[in-house]
């Protein structure tokens, strides 16, 4: 018989949740073109700082999850974690390479509208927002689905 690879559910929920967060930032965005600062040169480097902080936060609280879960095996008989754990472990996974993907797009994006003004466009800012969103959900997502993993087995 055949099985279904260990964490696909999560991999397809990451998919779905990217692909329905950028498919509703692109459409949201109304203009070809954003500016990053508003309020003049430099005015955004102090939000840059901020988006980065919680992002790596969310991206250490999801590996530090993975970690945890993964060192608890060390523990059992066998060395193994339950098959059942892989999905929400994945989507742990995913939500960590979505944040560092939001911050890197983010400064590079940031580095280039800096040289030319409106490099930064509708593309490319729901790209940023779309990244941003299925880091945080996918890490909203992967603990309920612990939580139901957990108390159902």
């Amino acid at each position: 018989m055949y099985h279904i690879l260990a964490g696909t559910g999560g991999c397809i929920l990451n998919a779905a949740v990217f692909s329905s967060a950028w498919l509703i930032c692109y459409r949201i965005a109304d203009y070809e073109a954003f500016t990053f600062e508003l309020r003049g040169p430099g005015s955004f480097e102090s939000r840059l700082a901020n988006y980065t902080k919680t992002a790596e936060t969310l991206i250490g609280l999801s590996s530090g999850s993975v970690v945890l879960l993964a060192g608890s095996s060390i523990l059992k008989s066998n060395g193994r974690l339950p098959w059942f754990y892989a999905s929400p472990l994945a989507l742990l996974g995913m939500s960590v390479v979505c944040g560092i993907f939001f911050i890197g797009l983010l400064n590079f994006f940031y580095e280039g509208y800096l040289n030319f003004p409106n490099s930064y466009t509708r593309l490319k800012y729901s790209l940023v927002q779309a990244l941003g969103f299925s880091s945080l959900i996918c890490f909203g997502l992967a603990y309920a689905w612990l939580v139901l993993t957990l108390t159902d087995h």
